[in-house]
Order: C-alpha cells, then structure tokens, then sequence
C-alpha cells in the first residue's frame, strides 16, 4: 500500500517538474518580446514610427468618436419621446439606433484590425533591427 503510495507521489512530482520545465522557455520567450517592444519605442526610429502610427490612427479616433455621440444623443432623443410620440415613429428610431450602433460596432472592428496589422509590421520590422 505504501509503496503505491510513494510510486503516486513521485509520479505526481514528476509531471509537475515537467510541467514546470515546459513553461520555462515560453515564460522567457514572452519577456523577450516584451523586452524588444520596449527597446523599439525607446529608440529614435521607434519613436517615429509610433508617432506615425498615431497620427494615422487619430481620424479614425475622430470618426468614431463622433458616431458614438450621434448614437449617445439619437438615444436621447429616443428617450425624451417615449411618452409622446407614436408606436411607429418610436419604432423608426429606434431601428437608426441599431443601424448606427452597427455601423460604429463594424467601423471599430475593422479599425482596430488595421492599427493591429500596422503596429505589427512596425514591431516586426524595428524588431528585426
């Protein structure tokens, strides 16, 4: 009994140090990049480019900056004349507040997948560097 015991322990010990050991390289891996991250911004080119990235980034800001505040006040609107307008005018805004809260869900989507490719090949290519 005891040595099935002993024989369960060991095992158990045993995969956790190799468990332990497998995440050894990725936990170091993931600094790494970290690591190169921080140097690309530090640098002179690294700032330029992160400035660029930012500039082309700050219309697109704008852009749903100002859609989020049609959707926040056509909410408004849609509240202030729940008590007083018509079951089909209600039901009109209320179908433009779902057209632009997909327009601006869609539009942020795709904005954030850009800055992401754009911020990768910048990573990648001052990385490489």
């Amino acid at each position: 009994m005891r040595l099935v015991q002993r024989a369960v322990l060991f095992a158990g010990a045993l995969g956790m140090a190799v468990g332990a050991w497998a995440q050894g390289p990725e936990v170091a891996s993931k600094i790494g990049f970290v690591e190169v991250e921080r140097a690309v911004f530090v640098c002179d080119e690294g700032k330029a480019r992160l400035k660029d990235l930012e500039t082309w980034a700050r219309p697109r800001q704008e852009e749903l900056a100002k859609l989020a505040k049609e959707i926040n006040d056509l909410c408004t609107e849609l509240n202030a004349r729940r008590g007083v307008a018509s079951e089909e005018a209600l039901a009109e805004m209320n179908k433009q507040l779902v057209a632009k809260q997909r327009d601006a869900e869609d539009r942020q989507r795709v904005a954030k997948r850009e800055f992401e490719k754009r911020q990768d090949e910048v990573l990648k290519d001052l990385g490489g560097k």
